[in-house]
């Protein structure tokens, strides 16, 4: 539920820059593990709703900083550019999948700030790609198959590498 949520609780840079905090810290007996990139610099991952990227990009400090990076030259990062930006160590992913829910006459999202451990990908079978001609060599069927699966993780009953930012979803 929403209980003691309001509708001034929205998605801000402030928020931001205590996402990055709780995500380098972790708490008292779990840390988030960053992505390391291609480049070797670490990240966490920010899937954020609609709502609460209009809310971003109307505030004063993310579009001066977004602005910072057009100027620097980093325009063209793909990070930057396939993103909705980067706020220090946290790219910020618009997302259309992210749960909401009301309480009152108020809405919230349950945005996901996402470290490596969030999830795991395992194959025992990678893919098996087969193709061969039918009907007088006039028709190409292909095939593919693979195994694998994909799980959430958890260690003593605790979600690893995820957590749950609830922000309201009003604009203006």
């Amino acid at each position: 539920g929403g209980a003691g949520l309001t509708n001034a609780d929205v998605m801000n840079s402030y928020v931001l820059d205590k996402l990055q905090l709780m995500a380098k810290k972790g708490n008292s007996k779990y840390k988030m593990k960053p992505i390391r990139m291609k480049n070797g610099k670490e990240r966490y991952l920010l899937l954020i709703s609609n709502e609460n990227a209009i809310q971003l990009r109307q505030d004063a400090r993310f579009e001066k900083h977004m602005l910072s990076i057009v100027e620097a030259g980093h325009a063209d990062d793909p990070f930057a550019s396939g993103a909705l930006g980067v706020w220090g160590n946290i790219i910020l992913q618009e997302c259309d999948y992210i749960s909401q829910f009301a309480s009152g006459d108020d809405s919230y999202s349950r945005n996901l700030l996402l470290g490596a451990n969030a999830m795991v990908l395992g194959w025992a079978q990678t893919s098996d790609y087969t193709e061969e001609r039918r009907d007088h060599n006039r028709l190409l069927s292909m095939a593919c198959d693979e195994i694998r699966g994909q799980k959430k993780l958890q260690f003593d009953g605790v979600d690893m590498g995820v957590a749950q930012i609830v922000a309201s979803n009003k604009i203006g």
